[in-house]
């Protein structure tokens, strides 16, 4: 698939997520039970999600969005400590979901869980793109002076 195949595929889904998230919203309010709504909640946010997502794949492929040295460095700083956090919180609930009975609750916390490693992972993966995105420019800034000398 071509970026600008992508490229219509994403601004295409920005909306259609969009649509359904708002779609799901309307289902919750109708629900009376609580796990029920919070779960079509949840999903409804997801839905939000993805459509930030697919718009970020969008722009991502129409421009080219460069990070200065202070953002850096303010992004790394943070972003580990929300790894450290997703960590805490993995552990918590690996611990609870272990001596966790009620098989309702246990299911939630599995879903919750789910989304703690992924987010781990996210964020994992997010530091070493920005780690590489400054290796890759301090190094091509390195070879320009180099062959400026030359």
């Amino acid at each position: 698939m071509s970026d600008n195949d992508i490229l219509e595929f994403a601004k295409n889904l920005v909306k259609v997520e969009k649509e359904y998230a708002k779609r799901l919203e309307k289902t919750a309010k109708n629900a009376e039970n609580l796990a029920v709504k919070a779960i079509i909640e949840a999903i409804s946010m997801d839905s939000q999600k993805h459509s930030l997502l697919y718009k970020a794949i969008a722009e991502g492929l129409e421009n080219i969005d460069y990070l200065t040295k202070p953002e850096t460095e303010a992004l790394l700083g943070e972003i580990e400590y929300h790894i450290q956090t997703e960590a805490e919180f993995i552990r918590e609930l690996e611990s609870k979901i272990k001596t966790c009975e009620n098989e309702s609750v246990k299911f939630i916390l599995n879903s919750i869980l789910k989304d703690e490693i992924y987010h781990h992972t996210l964020l994992r993966y997010i530091k070493e793109f920005i780690q590489r995105k400054v290796k890759a420019l301090d190094e091509n800034l390195w070879k320009i002076i180099w062959e400026s000398i030359k």
